[in-house]
Parts: structure tokens; sequence; C-alpha cells
């Protein structure tokens, strides 16, 4: 369990992020595995002869409602280098409680799931939003603490209490389809709101409340008459919002209580997270003896470009911008299995560059381009309504993002293909880069591609 003890302190010691393809653990690898033990803080000293560690975080799953699962949590895999005796703390998240019928709060990792109560018996507490597992190098009651995690592994939202659609997973955008879609999901760089109440008068459910650094947001409660409390957000690196508390079953699905909003996961080395059904753990992995990997920072120095979340980086304060956003090669066949970029040439995939006019993390995403129908100057989603329109071209952001912190100047990477552990079908797509700095957002710039069948 998280707990949320802010500050801009001493960030001890350094430990750098690399961007490697990660496969089977290497021969003669050590493990040691730590699992949640009722939020205490657990902490794993860097053995002798142990240059690099590869961290596997788990993050806990979110709460079930009355009908529907909760969220499952998000896994993230990255390496590291450190060094020998070096204190990495670590924070193994709680699961969500499941909701439950009768007037109490059920707490997770992440945020609470709104109370249901009501003098008629027809009401249940929303689901307890899962927490984020995470590894950092300033221990829990420390200032300072929260912005100098390494890695962090979301957790899933708690479902509403009675909503009929399950909780969001760990990174998972809003449910596009639902009527009422549950509370946002936390990013990169800011929680995610909380949804309103619906109903009204002695009927109407409590909001969500927002998701923030570390922890997510509280489900909406319902305490008159009948009714069902909102699912709490999952914590992650920002937390996502609460779901909306509401009326009972019987009422119209538009003022059921709703679900939460997943966290956001993070790692120093720019790896992306997938959702897992797995419960919430931290593994490390090593090889005593073994060199650090190539192009790895020295231990006990500041890795160029690296920005830990919430702290404001040295510089001019100048806004962050891309430039010069290219790929080497604009149509190519997905690659079968890794991670979403590689620092090695691998032949028929595309090479990506571009530069930066100050030190960022700049988040990647991916655009797909579907068929729409021109209405009032835009190209919306095709509809009956719109069918005798002009068709467009429309591009769908996708679900889920990768990273990378980098010093002012020239970058390349490998980019696979795969997103959030999957390959991209077929289709054109567009490249999204962000830069950010200290919480600021630069314009996103946009490269084309195609993704072929061979």
């Amino acid at each position: 369990m998280i707990k949320q003890r802010m500050g801009t302190g001493v960030v001890g010691w350094l430990v750098s992020a690399v961007v490697l393809t990660i496969g089977a653990p290497a021969a003669g690898a050590e493990t040691k595995s730590f699992s949640y033990i009722g939020g205490a803080e657990q902490q794993f000293t860097v053995p002798a002869g142990v240059s690099s560690v590869t961290i596997t975080a788990i993050g806990g799953g979110g709460g079930g409602g009355a009908y529907v699962a909760g969220g499952r949590g998000a896994s993230i895999t990255d390496v590291f280098a450190v060094t020998p005796g070096q204190p990495l703390y670590v924070e193994v998240a709680a699961a969500g409680n499941s909701g439950q019928f009768c007037c109490t709060a059920n707490p997770g990792g992440g945020g609470k799931g709104g109370v249901g109560a009501g003098a008629l018996a027809i009401y249940v507490s929303g689901g307890g939003g899962g927490g984020a597992s995470d590894v950092r190098t300033v221990p829990a009651a420390t200032a300072g603490t929260l912005t100098s995690r390494l890695i962090v592994a979301a957790g899933g939202a708690g479902a509403g209490g009675n909503s009929k659609v399950a909780g969001r997973d760990a990174g998972a955008a809003r449910c596009g389809l639902c009527t009422r879609p549950g509370g946002y999901p936390g990013t990169l760089t800011a929680g995610g709101a909380g949804e309103s109440g619906a109903g009204s008068g002695a009927f109407g459910g409590g909001s969500g409340s927002p998701g923030s650094l570390g922890v997510g947001g509280d489900g909406g409660n319902k305490f008159a008459i009948t009714g069902a409390g909102g699912g709490g957000g999952g914590g992650g690196l920002y937390g996502g919002g609460g779901g909306g508390g509401g009326e009972a079953d019987d009422a119209p699905v538009t003022t059921w209580g709703t679900g939460g909003g997943g966290g956001s996961s993070y790692s120093q080395g720019g790896a992306t997270a997938s959702p897992t059904s797995a419960p919430a753990s931290i593994t490390f992995t090593y090889v005593v003896g073994a060199a650090p990997p190539p192009g790895t920072t020295p231990p006990g120095t500041t890795p160029p470009g690296t920005t830990p979340p919430g702290t404001t980086p040295p510089g001019t304060g100048t806004a962050p911008s891309v430039s010069a956003l290219r790929l080497s090669r604009s149509a190519f066949r997905a690659a079968r299995s890794g991670s979403s970029t590689s620092t090695q040439m691998i032949a028929g995939l595309p090479r990506v560059s571009y530069s930066l006019n100050a030190a960022a993390r700049v988040r990647f995403g991916f655009q797909r381009a579907t068929t729409g129908r021109r209405v009032g100057g835009r190209c919306v989603r095709l509809s009956r309504t719109n069918r005798r329109r002009t068709r467009c071209t429309r591009f769908v952001t996708l679900s889920g993002t990768f990273t990378r912190n980098r010093a002012a100047g020239s970058d390349s990477f490998t980019l696979t293909g795969r997103l959030a552990g999957r390959a991209l079908s077929p289709g054109s797509y567009r490249l999204l880069a962000t830069p950010i700095t200290d919480g600021r957002s630069g314009m996103t710039k946009r490269a084309t591609f195609r993704i072929t069948t061979r």
C-alpha cells in the first residue's frame, strides 16, 4: 500500500534505467520476490557483485461489485544499474476489497469504494481500487519518497456497487460505449477526475473524488433510501478517479453506481505495462558477477535527461518541444514478441529519430486510421444518422503509451509495432510524440506509418 508522503528533499542513492529487450532470465540468475504483507514497507539490498537488476512489478487488482469483477492490475518489467549494498525500498500493493451489501466503505491500495446504504436493503458498496506496487530509493517515511519511484505497476479500478460493467484495468481508457463510463484513468502527469453521482434528491449518489500522485480517488457514496456506491480508483504513478454513486438496481441504468478509473504505470527506463490477473508482487532478478548491460549510466551518477515525476528538472524552464520526428521506413510488419521499442537495430523494423530542445520525458502513443463521415467540419464515427455524409479518415487514439527520458539533442530507437504486449494489427497509423517537463506538455508531433501482413 502506498503511503502518500510527499516532499522534494534527499534523493539518496541514484539509480539509472536502461531500455532493453527483456527475455528469459540469464543462466545463473537469482531471484528475490516480495508479496503483500499488510502494507509494511520491505527492503531489497543489492548483493555483492551485482551491477544490474531486472525488476518486475505487479499492481493490485480492483475489488468487484455485486455483479462484476474489478479491473486488473498492471505488470511492468525493466532493467536498472545498481551498486552493491544499495538499499531499494519495496512497496507491494493491496488488492481492493469487493463490494458488500450494507454500509461500509471498502478499502484497497488505491481509492476506497463508496458506501452504499439505505433503509430498504437494496444497496451495495463499490469495490475498492487496487494499489500500485513500486520500488523507490527513498523510504516511505521520508520526504521525497513518491518522486523517487523507479518503477510503478498501477492498480486496477474497483467496480461500481451495482454496475454491470467490470472495473477498468490499470492503464485502460474509459468505457467508450458505456452509458456511464466511470472515473477517468490516471495519466503520466495527473490523477484522473472522478465521475459525478447520478440520481436526484434522496435517491442521488455522491461524486467520486479525483486521483492524485500515488493514490486513486474514492468512489462516491450513497447514504439515503436505496442505492449503490461508486468504485475506487486504482493507485499508480498518478491514481485513477473514483466512480460516481447511484441508485438501486430497479432504477434506470443511467443512475447506477459506476466503477473507478485505473492508475498509470511508469518506469524510468521507458518500459510499457500490460494488464494481468496475477497477484501483486515485486521480483528482482540478477546475476552475481555479471557486467552491467551496455549503455547503462554508471551507478552514483544522474542519468542524462532523467527527471523523477513531480520534480522540477534542471534548465532554463523553456517549454519542451520535439522536432524532426521521422521513421526510417513507412511500412513494416510488427514484431511477434518483445516490448514497444528496442535499442538494437532489427532487420525489417524502422528506426525512429527526433530531437529535443531541452531535457524531457517523451510520451509516445499511436492513433489508428479508420473511416468516418464529415459532419459540421469534423470527421466523426460512422452512424446511421450520418450515413449519407461524405466519408473521411478519422484517427482513433489507442490505449497505452511508452516513454523515454532523454537529454536535449537527438535520440533514436527501433519501433517494433507492438503496444501493451500486443502487435498492432495491419492498417495505417500515426506515431505521437509528446514532450513533458515538470508536468508541462509540449506540442504533440506526428509521423505516419503502415503495418503490413508481410
